[in-house]
């Protein structure tokens, strides 16, 4: 694992390419974003002590499909997915870290998903035409 140092207004992980990093944010703020037709979309916000990195790139090998951008000077521990999955297989602790983070992460997206299914219609009408205005 290595530490980096990476300054506000940083792309370290960039839409299109394959990373196959995982980021553990000891200090600073990023956000993953979603750029469409000249459109912003900001779909999470990471801080000190989360973890970030590009999904698809990191579970299937494919481009990632958001950027990651850090709203301010970061101190970020950076390791490869490979190295991280042999401490998965040597250190049960260490697998049972990784295993409780994506069981938080997880919580807190199916939390979301059911706060906008709750919208009222015509909120959930103006999200649906903002996403899709054809």
């Amino acid at each position: 694992m290595q530490v980096k140092y990476y300054p506000k207004d940083t792309y370290i992980v960039q839409s299109g390419i394959t990373d196959r990093l995982v980021y553990f944010i000891e200090e600073g703020v990023t956000r993953s974003v979603f750029h469409h037709d000249g459109q912003d979309t900001t779909t999470w916000f990471s801080q000190e002590g989360d973890v970030t990195f590009g999904m698809d790139s990191l579970y299937y090998k494919q481009p990632s499909i958001e950027s990651i951008e850090t709203l301010s000077d970061c101190k970020i521990y950076v390791i490869h997915i490979d190295k991280l999955n042999a401490l998965y297989e040597t250190y049960i602790d260490i697998a049972n870290w990784g295993r409780i983070l994506h069981q938080n992460v997880n919580k807190e997206l199916s939390h979301m998903f059911v706060e906008r299914l709750q919208l009222p219609p015509k909120s959930g009408m103006n999200n649906l035409t903002a996403v899709t205005p054809d």
